[in-house]
């Protein structure tokens, strides 16, 4: 229906281990051809890409190879929620074969 699976980075900066959602879950919507995207929980500038490089291991421990995003396209297809928004694959360079994320903290 249009909707993205969000890999939160905030769980890190909680004290878990993974990020949100669990491994488990994160392989059960895999398994039906399910798309994510890439999110900090940030309600702030501080927390901007925080942990979004331990986020890039939880991403290639759990074998995920890409990254969607909601964007606009010459359409006038409505998605469940009734916006002109649809899931677009993210560019090949944000596809793990390169870093996807920079640790600002080095």
């Amino acid at each position: 229906y249009g909707a993205l699976f969000e890999l939160n980075a905030a769980a890190f900066r909680k004290g878990w281990e993974t990020a949100y959602p669990g491994s488990d879950i994160v392989r059960y919507i895999k398994q039906r051809s399910g798309h994510f995207t890439a999110s900090d929980d940030s309600h702030g500038p501080l927390a901007v890409g925080l942990n979004y490089h331990r986020l890039q291991e939880y991403i290639e421990e759990v074998g995920l190879y890409e990254l969607w995003f909601l964007g606009r396209v010459n359409t006038s297809t409505q998605n469940a929620a009734g916006r002109e928004l649809v899931p677009i694959r993210a560019p090949k360079a944000w596809t793990m074969t390169e870093p996807m994320f920079v640790d600002a903290s080095k």
